[in-house]
């Protein structure tokens, strides 16, 4: 499920985040937001079964011999039997993932620590003082691994000193218990437990650290991701306007101005009818011509919206088409100079230097009145250069855009976008020439 720093189709990112990682004012308990954690799940599955397999295989070795049989590896095999049905079949179903976990984990602290003093119960019921006075819980370093680490990667750190403090008293209280009904020794395991303590606490320190880091470094790249989704969505935005502004510009200089010069047309034909029948015919074939004219540069906007030259060309013939077909609408000269080994580029460097030489060529066609077109595209050391020149009427760049010149500014967007430079070079009745630069990828 995707997750923003804002507001997106998941919702706001969890004010856990933003408040730190560290304690504040939330509950104890409350686990840090599983849309960036590894999911411990896995882990404490695996576990639980590796130390039923060991407990099986403990057990097996006393098959022979069941007075020699561990009551307290017995009271375990059972309790990590019922663990693997917990993780594996149960409870998640009916309870939230939250409360599923911190079952879990709560389960797997306290009931080695309660196994261990029933375990010296009936020890001590069955006359073996011997045995019990060797549980003195150095076992539990073993069987409280598991939801240490879990604990530390999974809650804040207040909820792991919980952790390690209830274990260490837990099982401190089990030694005094033991002392007091059966007088067993407690040295032992209020060193034990002290020991446990400081090391699980210092490991633990180091397990949050390092999760809080590889936290932020999520954290980090959910944003930038969400960041580049946003600008790609703007861009593609902002091309889809680009192109609808282009298609705008067409249809002004094409259907537009032929309209327009239908419309002049039949009222001069309508006057012409009442005293030259002669002159009415003349304006009459102008007027299909202009209607002829109007309805193809309909049908080639419609096909440029509905081509694909580069997917199906690339940009190289792609380029060469558009050329020729320009100088054919025009009836100009063509003097074509395209390499046949290119520098690779980016698709969208392709893209935007086939409408910038579709829009440079459709302005020449339509305002330059030339005799003849050049259209390059070579390699210049590592750049790849795009250049289109006529010998039309030209204009002076330095005065306001007139009526006509419209994609020049669309020109100089597109090569932006590419971090291409740009130049126009043009004088009146001198032609123009625009170049574009662009770097490419090998």
């Amino acid at each position: 499920m995707p997750l923003c720093t804002t507001r997106c189709a998941s919702g706001h990112i969890s004010p856990a985040l933003n408040s730190g990682m560290l304690g504040g004012m939330k509950p104890l308990i409350e686990p840090l937001p599983t849309s960036v954690e590894i999911d411990v799940l896995p882990s404490l599955r695996l576990i639980t079964a590796i130390a039923w397999g060991v407990l099986s295989l403990s057990l097996l070795a006393f098959l022979d011999d069941t007075a020699s049989v561990n009551v307290y590896s017995v009271l375990l095999w059972l309790f990590f039997s019922a663990m693997w049905l917990y993780w594996y079949a149960g409870g998640r179903s009916t309870l939230k993932e939250n409360h599923y976990l911190l079952a879990g984990l709560v389960l797997t602290s306290v009931m080695p620590i309660l196994l261990e003093g029933l375990a010296i119960y009936i020890y001590m019921r069955r006359d073996l003082g011997e045995v019990a006075v060797e549980l003195n819980g150095s076992a539990l370093y073993v069987w409280l691994i598991a939801p240490l680490v879990a604990i530390s990667m999974r809650y804040r750190y207040i909820v792991l000193i919980t952790f390690t403090t209830g274990t260490s008293l837990g099982a401190y209280i089990v030694g005094l218990w033991a002392q007091a009904a059966y007088a067993l020794p407690i040295d032992a395991r209020v060193e034990i437990a002290v020991t446990r303590w400081i090391l699980f606490s210092i490991s633990g320190l180091v397990i949050v650290q390092m999760s809080n880091t590889q936290r932020r470094l999520r954290l980090a790249l959910i944003e930038k991701n969400t960041q580049l989704v946003h600008y790609a969505a703007t861009q593609e935005q902002l091309a889809t306007t680009r192109e609808r502004n282009r298609l705008a510009r067409d249809l002004h200089d094409t259907l537009a101005h032929t309209l327009s010069g239908i419309e002049i047309q039949l009222k001069a034909l309508e006057v012409l009818l009442r005293s030259d029948l002669d002159a009415a015919r003349q304006t009459l074939k102008q007027t299909r011509a202009h209607t002829r004219h109007g309805l193809q540069s309909a049908r080639r906007a419609l096909h440029d919206l509905r081509a694909r030259p580069l997917e199906e060309l690339g940009l190289r013939l792609a380029l060469q088409r558009l050329a020729k077909q320009a100088a054919d609408r025009a009836g100009v000269t063509l003097e074509l100079q395209i390499n046949t080994q290119l520098h690779e580029l980016s698709p969208s460097a392709e893209q935007q230097l086939y409408r910038i030489a579709e829009e440079s060529l459709n302005n020449a066609v339509r305002h330059a009145n030339a005799t003849h077109f050049e259209v390059a595209l070579k390699n210049q050391g590592q750049h790849c250069v795009l250049r289109i020149k006529d010998n039309g009427r030209g204009f002076d760049p330095e005065m306001p855009v007139e009526e006509g010149h419209f994609g020049l500014q669309g020109i100089r967007e597109r090569a932006a976008l590419i971090h291409a430079s740009i130049s126009i070079e043009s004088q009146p009745r001198h032609g123009t020439c625009i170049q574009v630069v662009v770097v490419g990828e090998d």
